[in-house]
C-alpha cells in the first residue's frame, strides 16, 4: 500500500511540475476571455546585451564663464528632460543617465534603427505662441510670436 501511495504523489508532484514549467514558459490565450498570458519568461524585460537596441553618449562641454557646479546642474536637468521626452514618444524602456562628470550616456532597448529615436533629441524645436489653444494640429491657430521675436531670455524670482 505504501508503493501505490508513493507512485500517486510522484505523479501529483510531476504533473504540478510539468503546469509549473508550462506556465513559466509558454504564453497562450486564456479561455472565454480576450487576454493573453504571457508567461514569467514573458515578462522579464531584456537590456540592451540581451535585445539588442542602441546606446549612445553625449559629452557636454562647460562654457568657458561657467564653473562646474553650473555644468553638474545643467546635465542633471538635462537628463531629467531627455528622460520626459523620450518616454513621452513611446520608448519607455530607455533610461538616460549622468556619466562621468560632463558626460550624459542614452540606451533605448529593443530598436534596430538608431535614426528614429535620436532624430528628435538632435532636431532644434521651434517656440511659438499663440492666442488661442490648439485643438486640431492640422488647422494651427495663428502664431503670436516664434523664438525668432526673442531676444533675451532671464529667470528671476520674486
Amino acid at each position: 500500500m505504501s508503493k501505490k501511495r508513493a507512485r500517486i504523489r510522484f505523479v501529483w508532484l510531476a504533473i504540478v511540475v510539468v503546469i509549473g514549467l508550462l506556465l513559466a514558459v509558454c504564453p497562450f490565450n486564456i479561455p472565454f476571455t480576450d487576454s493573453i498570458y504571457n508567461s514569467f519568461a514573458g515578462n522579464i524585460s531584456l537590456g540592451l546585451d540581451l535585445s539588442g537596441g542602441v546606446a549612445v553618449v553625449y559629452d557636454c562641454t562647460p562654457a568657458k564663464n561657467s564653473n562646474n557646479s553650473d555644468i553638474s546642474k545643467a546635465i542633471d536637468a538635462t537628463c531629467e528632460r531627455l528622460e520626459q521626452v523620450l518616454y513621452s514618444e513611446g520608448y519607455s524602456e530607455a533610461t538616460v543617465r549622468k556619466q562621468g562628470g560632463n558626460r550624459i550616456r542614452i540606451e533605448v532597448p529593443n530598436i534596430t534603427d538608431s535614426s528614429e529615436v535620436f532624430s528628435f533629441l538632435e532636431d532644434p524645436k521651434t517656440l511659438y505662441m499663440t492666442l488661442e489653444e490648439c485643438t486640431d494640429p492640422s488647422n494651427p491657430p495663428e502664431v503670436f510670436v516664434d523664438g525668432f521675436d526673442i531676444d533675451s531670455v532671464n529667470v528671476s524670482m520674486q
